[in-house]
């Protein structure tokens, strides 16, 4: 009797513990910010998640340019998900936000699954990147560590 009262104890200790530690809903105003990934030879990623939920992603190849604009929101509690309205094809020095140059886009998505989120990083895994409803995924790499900037 004992060892069965002491594994009901156990057992709902455990359950409890489990509950009060489910990781916390992330909302959008936590991931808002300019958050950036730059490798030496030239490429990289630019996230700009404004405080009126539009964003900005560019894509730095070499001397190439590709900025994504669109709003973002976040769907299942870790789910950046950014529907693109526009983007534009740049040499590397024009301006991200500058507002000439784009052109339309229609069923463009990107969905980044958030696996760590901090003041200083926030690490995302590509889930779904269309542009035009063709998947484009090869845009991105498997995980990208962005940096906040100040």
């Amino acid at each position: 009797m004992f060892n069965f009262r002491f594994i009901c104890v156990l057992l709902s200790f455990l359950f409890f513990s489990v509950c009060l530690y489910s990781e916390p809903e992330l909302k959008p105003e936590d991931v808002k910010g300019h958050w950036k990934l730059r490798y030496n030879d030239g490429f990289g990623y630019e996230f700009r998640l404004k405080d009126n939920y539009r964003a900005y992603v560019a894509l730095y190849i070499k001397n190439q340019l590709l900025v994504f604009k669109g709003v973002y929101t976040i769907d299942d509690s870790n789910v950046l998900r950014i529907n693109i309205s526009e983007m534009k094809d740049l040499p590397r020095s024009t301006g991200i936000e500058n507002a000439k140059g784009f052109i339309k886009t229609s069923s463009s998505v990107f969905r980044f699954a958030i696996i760590e989120k901090n003041e200083k990083i926030m690490i995302v895994e590509p889930k779904e990147i269309k542009i035009d409803g063709r998947n484009s995924a090869g845009y991105f790499e498997k995980r990208i560590e962005l940096k906040l900037q100040k």
